[in-house]
């Protein structure tokens, strides 16, 4: 048994499964593999974690048990037992997330799960380990208790994490102290506010990592203080503007219906001069002692070319319906118009598959199109909604952002924008926000493309008060309803991605095409990165893409998994880049085409050592 489960074969199951699941047209010998593939993978991750205790193994079944996304079949009893087992081998993770189990910051998985004494414990032995999140969720529980001590010391614990510039530490130390009836500085604005404005310089620093909630919830706070002159002089231009940058962070947040209520576009007008909406200038100059809600507005005239009487309205809509179906019958798209549209598609790296199927579904759009325009009678229309399925980084959402432009070439969308949402912008926390919500981003996405990422999310319930149910069934209506008008396209993880429809009869009723993202291949991956590079004007020398694709082979399954597609790419030309940077400047370097050249010593990671072949050919000689 212990020669059958292995870290290795775990991760062999895992890689086949997924090469099944990703399988558009499965037969029932296919549907009848995967199922004895997911015997034996469950098998697997549980028999590392019962028999051998491993940390990695353990936090990952823990983590599928606690957000949903498999079927664990592990019991509340088990889930405590693995987690406390790794967290003795001090994986810090695991400590973290069962701390937040205890303390009832996770999913509820159990009436007598809450513990804070043994969550506390928890956060103080991942602190101790250097785990900075650690510190974080060890300070945020210390500042609910009512010791004093234990609140002086997330004082201290908060401060530390500030000058480190962990920008979750601002919003909790402002939250905790300053906002909260009660805090430790509660009314002292102007300290307050002096928090705040060392969060927002953070932010400002490109090289601070941010989260969308706590960067929206702390431009939203300093937009409250400038609005109300707290801690600061009173400045509504400033209000709003840090009102619109929250509302980028967080599209449907408390800033979004702060402006909304305030009559404020929520988008900035920088072509006018002067933006500000007549209630804040009213308010404004009541302040100063001007006449409040003074009209100062002067009569509007209009002005015809001719009286009413001569104008034929029964004429004129004759006219426009006359050349309305002149303009329907001449061909709105070419075959040379598809090439010409294509050509991003083709300019993209991999994705032969998916290339394909697009052609596919824009010949049956300019098919239904023929005919529509030949007078041929036919009330069906191509089912244009689809699911996209697969690994992050596979280019799913910009084959989304490409299709939008397309169809709008096509004429099935009049302006082929996309709006990119998930969960979090769709599900508002109370009784009928959700709906409002909701209904918004409908309106913003009529006559384009509505993408929603890990739409799965929607499904699972975190609370017995949630409303992704509600919000979905929303959403399959509204495909229904509008598919003339909006495309929704879904996307997501392959296995969740096939719960949901499989669970959601409905749901994929209305999608007209599946469409299943793979992996980049590592050649595949050298070329994003060659072309990055190219982007940028920089060049790889013969050593550096040898390098290059050795690292890209030869990584260990495990980090593999993780690297993340064609985000991995970027990630590892950015820290390319770094290594070049520190390179020239150490080496006072200033040739111009040695600035923009790529090294084997520039790209991180480990690669295999050159053959003895290799080393004669180029005439190094190895000096033992």
């Amino acid at each position: 048994m212990s020669e059958k489960y292995t870290s290795k074969s775990f991760f062999v199951l895992e890689k086949e499964y997924e090469k099944l699941t990703s399988q558009l047209d499965k037969t029932s010998e296919c549907f009848n593999k995967i199922s004895d593939i997911e015997n034996e993978l469950l098998p697997c991750a549980k028999y590392l974690a019962e028999n051998e205790q491993h940390p990695d193994a353990i936090y990952w079944l823990c983590g599928q048990r606690v957000h949903g996304t498999c079927q664990t079949g592990i019991t509340t009893q088990q889930f405590e037992r693995y987690l406390n087992q790794a967290s003795e081998q001090g994986h810090t993770a695991a400590m973290r997330l069962l701390g937040r189990y205890y303390y009832g910051w996770e999913r509820v998985l159990s009436v007598r799960q809450v513990h804070k004494r043994k969550a506390l414990e928890l956060f103080e032995k991942a602190s101790g380990a250097g785990d900075r999140q650690g510190r974080y969720d060890l300070a945020c529980a210390l500042c609910e208790s009512q010791d004093e001590a234990k609140i002086t010391r997330a004082d201290s614990i908060l401060k530390d994490l500030m000058s480190e510039s962990v920008l979750p530490s601002f919003y909790a130390y402002y939250y905790y102290f300053f906002w909260t009836e009660g805090g430790s500085y509660h009314g002292d604005e102007q300290g307050g506010f002096d928090i705040l404005q060392r969060a927002v310089a953070c932010l400002d620093d490109v090289c601070v990592h941010s989260d969308d909630f706590h960067e929206s919830a702390l431009y939203y706070y300093i937009g409250l203080c400038y609005y109300e002159g707290a801690g600061c002089a009173q400045d509504t231009a400033q209000a709003i503007d840090y009102m619109r940058r929250s509302v980028k962070s967080d599209e449907y947040g408390d800033a979004y219906f702060w402006l909304k209520n305030k009559g404020v576009d929520v988008a900035s007008k920088k072509d006018k001069p002067d933006t500000m909406p007549d209630i804040f200038k009213k308010s404004d100059a009541a302040s100063e002692g001007g006449n409040d809600w003074e009209q100062a507005d002067t009569d509007f005239q209009m002005t015809l070319d001719k009286p009413l009487s001569f104008i034929d309205i029964k004429k004129g809509k004759k006219q426009e319906k006359e050349q309305r179906k002149q303009k329907e019958n001449v061909a709105r798209f070419t075959k040379q118009d598809l090439e010409r549209v294509l050509q991003p598609f083709e300019e993209m790296i991999g994705l032969d598959t998916i290339k394909e199927q697009v052609v596919g579904l824009f010949y049956t759009v300019m098919a239904d199109d023929l005919r529509r325009r030949k007078g041929v009678e036919s009330s069906h229309k191509p089912m244009l909604h689809m699911a996209f399925t697969g690994n992050p980084g596979t280019g799913k959402t910009t084959v989304a952002r490409l299709l939008g432009k397309v169809f709008k070439e096509l004429g099935y969308l009049k302006r082929g924008h996309v709006v990119e949402v998930d969960r979090s912008k769709m599900v508002g926390p109370y009784i009928g926000q959700s709906e409002a919500i909701t209904t918004e981003l409908f309106e913003s996405a009529k006559d384009g493309v509505l993408f929603v990422d890990e739409a799965y999310d929607l499904e699972k319930g975190y609370s017995p008060n949630d409303f992704g149910g509600e919000v979905m069934a929303m959403l399959v209506k509204k495909m229904e309803d509008d598919r003339s008008n909006m495309i929704v396209i879904m996307a997501g993880y392959r296995e969740e991605m096939s719960w949901m429809l499989d669970a959601n009869t409905g749901l994929r009723s209305r999608l007209g095409m599946i469409i299943d993202f793979p992996d980049y291949t590592d050649e595949e991956k050298q070329r994003i990165f060659e072309k990055y590079a190219a982007d940028y004007s920089f060049k790889l020398r013969k050593d550096a893409k040898e390098k290059l694709l050795s690292v890209l082979q030869n990584m260990e399954p495990k980090k593999k998994d993780k690297f993340g597609n064609g985000r991995g790419v970027r990630s590892l030309f950015e820290q390319t880049l770094r290594l070049q940077a520190r390179r020239i400047i150490e080496g006072d370097i200033t040739h111009k085409t040695k600035l923009l050249t790529i090294i084997a010593d520039d790209i991180p990671g480990t690669s295999l050592p050159p053959s003895k072949e290799r080393l004669l050919k180029h005439g190094i000689v190895r000096i033992k």
